[in-house]
């Protein structure tokens, strides 16, 4: 991606087995850091990442559970952030989960990270799209 992305959506499908493990879908990724929207069966959260540290600015106790009827095993979800100026907006299957306020990153990549001892994780139909 470009290093002067500022406002876009990203959408991704994303399949785990229990989804214990936290997935991460990463705005505005520059060489100081990033800020990630993380979220895994019991709650969704945006984390800045700067300097080697790590800080929750927000927490909603929405996860994947919550959104499927409690079945966390074997799903596919679609994950969605939008990242509009200073707001951050994060979705699971199009139910706004949580959406936080922050300057510290104008602009940056996007990624994708998840973390996982032994399940898989798959991540299928990777988009993103300018917002206006």
């Amino acid at each position: 991606g470009d290093e002067g992305w500022t406002n876009y959506q990203i959408t991704v499908d994303v399949w785990g087995y229990d989804w214990f493990y936290p997935v991460q879908i990463l705005v505005r990724v520059q060489n100081g850091g990033f800020l990630a929207m993380q979220t895994n069966i019991h709650k969704t959260e945006w984390i800045l990442y700067r300097d080697g540290n790590e800080i929750s600015i927000g927490q909603s106790d929405t996860g994947i559970t919550e959104v499927s009827d409690g079945n966390r095993y074997d799903g596919f979800y679609r994950l969605k952030v939008e990242a509009r100026d200073d707001i951050f907006t994060a979705y699971i299957d199009g139910v706004k989960v949580i959406q936080v306020q922050d300057t510290t990153f104008g602009w940056g990549r996007v990624g994708l990270a998840f973390t996982t001892p032994y399940d898989s994780t798959w991540f299928d139909n990777f988009n993103i799209n300018q917002l206006p």
